[in-house]
C-alpha cells in the first residue's frame, strides 16, 4: 500500500510539474507573441497594428494649389491611431519630408509648436522612383496609448508645383516590425478663383512677414500703412460670423497706440484669429464637400 501511495504521489507530482511547465511555456509564448510571425496577429497577445492618415486642412485629398511665382503655406495633419488595447511605448517616431521646403511643427491653428525636434537631413529615398536622395526629418519619442489617437500638425511652405513626399516611421519593441507608411502631396498651379482657405493662406503669409520684418525693411509710416492694409484685407476676407471676434482681437499693449511694437502686436492679435478662421473654414469646406 505504501508503494501504491508513493506511486500515486509521484504521478500527481509529475502532472503538476507538467502543468506548471505548460503554464510557464504559455506565459513565455504570450510575452514574445508580438515578435513571432503568425502569433503577432493574435488578439490580446499579438503586436498592436497602428493606422496612419495624412490630410491637408481645408482640402479634399492630398492636392494643393500654388500661384505662379508665389509661395503658399498649408497645414498637414498627421494622425496615428492605435486600435488595440495595448499601449505602444516607448515609440520612436520619424517624419521624413522632401528636402528643401520650409517646414515647421505647429499646432492645429498653424502656430509654432516645440514638440519633437528637427534633425539634419538624412539620406533616404521614399519610393523607387524618388530622385531626391536626402530628406528633412522630424523626430520624437512618445507613447501611443491603446484605443486612442495622436494627431500632429505641420506647416509647409511650397512655391513650385510638383510632388512632395512624406514618410512616417515608428519603431518600438512592442511592434512586430517597424511601422512605415508613405504619402504623396501634389502641388498644382493655381488657376481660376481662389477658395476662402487659399485667400486666408495668402493673408496669413502676409501677416507672418509683417511680424518678422526687420526695422530697416520699412519706415514706420510705411509699416503702419502695411499693417492697417493687412487688417482691412483680413476683415474683408473672413466670413461674416467671424468679424466680431476679429474686431475684438487687440494686442497686449499699454500706453499710447503708436510705434512699431504696438503695430506688430496688433498684427499678431489679428493673425491669431486668422489662423483659427482658416482652420474652421477648412473644416467647413470639407464637411460641405
Amino acid at each position: 500500500m505504501a508503494l501504491g501511495a508513493l506511486a500515486f504521489t509521484q504521478h500527481w507530482a509529475s502532472v503538476l510539474a507538467i502543468g506548471f511547465l505548460g503554464c510557464a511555456g504559455l506565459a513565455l509564448l504570450a510575452a514574445f507573441a508580438n515578435r513571432i510571425r503568425g502569433l503577432h496577429r493574435l488578439p490580446l497577445v499579438g503586436a498592436p497594428r497602428l493606422v496612419a492618415t495624412l490630410s491637408i486642412d481645408g482640402r479634399g485629398g492630398l492636392t494643393i494649389r500654388v500661384p505662379d511665382g508665389e509661395a503658399r503655406y498649408f497645414l498637414v495633419c498627421l494622425g496615428i491611431r492605435n486600435p488595440w488595447r495595448q499601449d505602444v511605448q516607448p515609440a520612436h517616431v520619424n517624419v521624413l519630408l522632401t528636402e528643401g521646403i520650409k517646414r515647421w511643427k505647429c499646432d492645429h491653428n498653424g502656430r509654432p509648436d516645440e514638440t519633437g525636434r528637427w534633425m539634419r537631413p538624412t539620406s533616404e529615398r521614399i519610393g523607387e522612383d524618388d530622385l531626391e536622395s536626402h530628406k528633412d526629418y522630424w523626430a520624437d519619442t512618445r507613447a501611443f496609448p491603446g484605443d486612442s489617437s495622436v494627431v500632429w500638425w505641420f506647416r509647409l511652405r511650397v512655391q513650385h508645383p510638383g510632388r512632395y513626399r512624406v514618410r512616417l516611421k515608428i519603431s518600438s519593441s512592442v511592434l512586430y516590425e517597424e511601422f512605415r507608411q508613405d504619402f504623396e502631396i501634389r502641388a498644382e498651379l493655381l488657376t481660376g478663383e481662389e477658395t476662402i482657405v487659399e485667400k486666408l493662406d495668402a493673408l496669413i503669409d502676409k501677416g507672418d512677414e509683417l511680424i518678422a520684418a526687420l526695422e530697416e525693411a520699412h519706415r514706420e509710416d510705411e509699416y503702419r500703412q502695411a499693417v492697417l492694409t493687412f487688417i482691412l484685407e483680413g476683415r474683408n476676407t473672413i466670413p461674416e460670423d467671424f468679424t466680431t471676434k476679429f474686431d475684438n482681437a487687440r494686442g497686449d499693449w499699454k500706453g499710447k497706440e503708436v510705434g512699431r511694437e504696438y503695430l506688430r502686436r496688433e498684427a499678431r492679435a489679428k493673425l491669431e484669429v486668422l489662423y483659427e478662421v482658416r482652420r474652421r473654414a477648412g473644416e467647413r469646406a470639407l464637411s460641405q464637400g
